[in-house]
């Protein structure tokens, strides 16, 4: 437990994170994106891919040659995300990308991946090895990935986080959802732009706290997912112990927020509890680590709620071995 107090308290160091680019001569300047990563590693990818919208960034969570069409993956620098420099879908695209000759870079604390890249020649930022978990790496990833991408403007201002965040700040209010959400399986919900911010949340109950977590987007859940709480007597059950978090955002689209009232009007109705998280911050920066954080306590206090670990993944292990 001490581990993980230990990696939220201290969070907002990583941001003064200065990476070093080996073999930088051989990085190319690009326009456009692949990340590869599985796990904790493609979680930074998400967020830098949400702030920018419109920057040209594909992420593959996959086996192989990233599935994207190969004039996009000839202009592309592609990036090996793997924490532990272990993972095996990564290393099996690291191998087929350098075989195709595609322009690829990696980011790990060590492992094969890294042994790879020096072989290779192959441009890559060593991540500090802490001991700390990959989803709790955030800020060293989303620094490395914005270095390699080589983007000078987004780059300052994450680096000013390491004294705008105050990871503390968030922990009372942690523990109190803690004691909110006992019992209950947590059901995510946000703007489809905050679906990085959602997503993070819903890994952090996944592994920190050993529950089931699910996490949906607005408006599609108003087109689908809202249809399974119309229960009746024989389904009921099925939902009784669901809690949903409804993310808002000032920053969204009015049409949005009101989607969101109205869904948490029509839960209340039909008995699912829920609660609204308020997404805030300084910036869009700031807004999404301060959401993050208090993701991390909730998660940390739940699991000691519950007995649990939140730093080992014992089933993660137990499928790994099997697949060795």
């Amino acid at each position: 437990m001490r581990d993980m107090m230990d990696s939220i308290v201290n969070f907002n160091s990583q941001f003064e994170f200065n990476p070093k680019i080996n073999n930088e001569n051989r990085l190319i300047t690009a326009r456009s994106f692949v990340v590869v990563g599985m796990g904790g590693s493609h979680l930074s990818a998400d967020l830098v891919k949400m702030w920018n919208p419109n920057r040209r960034m594909f992420i593959s969570s996959d086996y192989g040659i990233p599935n994207i069409p190969r004039d996009i993956l000839e202009k592309s620098l592609i990036i090996a995300h793997s924490y532990s420099g272990n993972t095996e879908e990564v290393l099996s695209s690291f191998e087929e990308i350098i075989d195709a000759g595609y322009a690829l870079s990696a980011i790990t604390v060590g492992g094969e991946l890294v042994k790879k890249a020096v072989d290779n020649d192959i441009p890559y930022i060593l991540i500090p090895d802490t001991g700390i978990s990959p989803r709790m790496a955030l800020g060293y990833g989303v620094i490395s990935l914005l270095s390699l991408m080589r983007d000078l403007e987004t780059l300052p201002e994450i680096r000013a986080l390491s004294s705008l965040i105050r990871p503390k700040d968030y922990e009372e209010e942690g523990k109190r959802l803690a004691d909110v959400l006992l019992g209950k399986m947590p059901v995510i919900y946000s703007s489809c732009r905050n679906s990085a911010i959602a997503y993070n949340w819903k890994i952090k109950f996944n592994e920190n706290t050993k529950i089931p977590a699910y996490c949906g987007y607005f408006p599609e859940v108003n087109h689908n997912e809202i249809s399974g709480y119309d229960s009746n007597s024989a389904t009921r059950n099925l939902s009784k112990n669901v809690c949903a978090i409804f993310m808002v955002d000032r920053d969204d689209d009015s049409r949005i927020k009101k989607r969101m009232e109205i869904t948490r009007q029509l839960y209340d109705e039909r008995g699912i509890s829920s609660i609204q998280i308020d997404v805030e911050g300084l910036n869009q920066y700031h807004k999404t680590f301060s959401s993050i954080l208090l993701a991390d306590w909730i998660s940390f206090y739940l699991a000691s709620l519950y007995g649990t670990d939140p730093v080992s993944i014992p089933m993660i292990d137990a499928l790994k071995e099997r697949m060795s």
